[in-house]
């Protein structure tokens, strides 16, 4: 019986790049931060190689963007995010949501609600920062997915949850009613992995993005009006 692949077994320019993304949902790469590929072939003991074919995928997943001159930077975000990104976004977190209720111990559970219960003191805190909050929704989301650890869902849609958490965060809480509404979201997804159940998960977890999305639609159209 064929044994399952792992991240090991991929192809070296798929490593690189997932090491990429993972450091720009982390922050330690920011939009505008340049990319050097020689320090990244030396970090990876290989040739430019792979690394070029790991900054082409990336740029045209619209990670990166490449300066004439300049050479590879992390590209800034979007405004608003494209309805298609929202919906696959939000369809592949759901998802993820729904393998982690299934698959979590009983103390990741915790571990998870003990998050959510971070987020939920930052969005009913009117002294909190949106900055801070984001951090704390986008740290539950990681956990999230971690815990799905779901191959196929990386291999059809690779980052695409990670980048909605990280792009549509702070676009999407920036006031005090949106991180209200942002919180309410976030502790229906808990109430549903506190009582197991996967299919109001994944609903959940497809409200979140859906919902930030909403948001920042809403903040443009009251631009406009004034």
């Amino acid at each position: 019986m064929p044994q399952p692949q792992t991240q090991n077994d991929a192809p070296l320019s798929e490593r690189i790049a997932a090491a990429i993304v993972q450091r720009i949902n982390k922050g330690e790469l920011k939009p505008g931060d340049r990319i050097y590929e020689q320090a990244l072939a030396d970090e990876f003991e290989s040739s430019r190689g792979p690394v070029r074919d790991a900054l082409k995928t990336l740029s045209a997943k619209h990670w990166i963007e490449h300066i004439p001159n300049q050479g590879a930077r992390v590209a800034a975000a979007t405004a608003t995010p494209s309805l298609e990104t929202t919906l696959i976004a939000a369809a592949m977190l759901g998802l993820a949501c729904r393998f982690a209720v299934t698959k979590a111990s009983d103390a990741e559970v915790d571990e998870f609600l003990n998050r959510v219960k971070l987020v939920a003191q930052l969005g009913n805190d009117p002294s909190s920062k949106s900055e801070r909050f984001t951090a704390a929704t986008r740290d539950a989301g990681y956990y999230v997915i971690s815990l799905a650890d779901n191959r196929t869902v990386d291999d059809i849609v690779g980052p695409v949850p990670r980048s909605a958490l990280s792009s549509y965060g702070t676009l999407g809480t920036a006031t005090r009613e949106a991180r209200a509404d942002a919180t309410r979201r976030w502790l229906e997804l808990a109430t549903a992995f506190k009582m197991r159940d996967s299919l109001r998960a994944e609903a959940a977890g497809r409200a979140i993005i859906e919902g930030a999305l909403e948001r920042i639609i809403a903040a443009e159209l009251t631009k406009k009006k004034k």
